[in-house]
């Protein structure tokens, strides 16, 4: 804190919404050509404000006026469409695809989400209903998705041999698998912070 003194800590939040919201698919946007307006607010000069906020406020009152009903929802979808009419009118503004508008992620950050979906989708396997009470299934489910797994132990530095098994043979095992499981998820989160710290600093 170089401006000022204080003993609080300021906490910085990310969040990547891809992973957060069910979102279209980039393909489907660029075949149906969906766009989005963008405002450049940057090149508005006050003379284009001014311009804007009387222009808003004579055609408000013009439109207002047509409107027989005091419904506050109908006046508000006036000023509404006022407001957007208006800026279209008045300031500079561009129409771009909505898959360039979304939100992009570092490469390294989303790998590192890549795998907590394969850990999560090895846990969600191992407690399903037949593998949570047949071992012998739950072994077999274990050494499908270990080959996935060995990479993202790798870039962890995961100590296999204190937190895995090789085998599931009982329930001791089936419950370190899970507890090993959850605990890659919780480094896989943190590794992820330190790489979104990394990047604020960048801009």
């Amino acid at each position: 804190m170089d401006l000022f003194n204080t003993d609080h800590k300021i906490i910085i939040a990310t969040f990547y919404t891809e992973q957060i919201f069910k979102r279209t698919r980039n393909a489907y946007l660029k075949q149906h050509s969906m766009t989005k307006t963008v405002f450049q607010y940057d090149k508005a000069t006050k003379d284009t404000w001014d311009n804007f906020a009387s222009n808003t406020d004579s055609e408000f009152m013009k439109q207002e006026s047509k409107f027989n009903s005091s419904s506050l929802n109908g006046k508000w979808e006036i000023l509404q469409k006022t407001i957007y009419d208006q800026a279209v009118i008045t300031l500079d503004h561009k129409e771009i695809s909505l898959q360039e508008f979304r939100t992009t992620q570092p490469k390294c950050i989303s790998e590192k989400i890549t795998n907590i979906r394969i850990v999560n989708r090895t846990l969600k396997i191992l407690t399903n209903k037949l593998a949570k009470n047949v071992l012998s299934i739950a072994n077999e489910k274990w050494k499908q998705r270990k080959k996935f797994l060995d990479p993202i132990i790798e870039s962890l530095n995961f100590n296999y041999e204190d937190d895995l098994v090789s085998n599931i043979t009982s329930q001791a095992d089936y419950a370190k698998t899970l507890y090993g499981l959850k605990h890659m998820i919780k480094l896989i989160r943190i590794s992820i912070n330190q790489a979104s710290d990394k990047e604020i600093q960048k801009r």
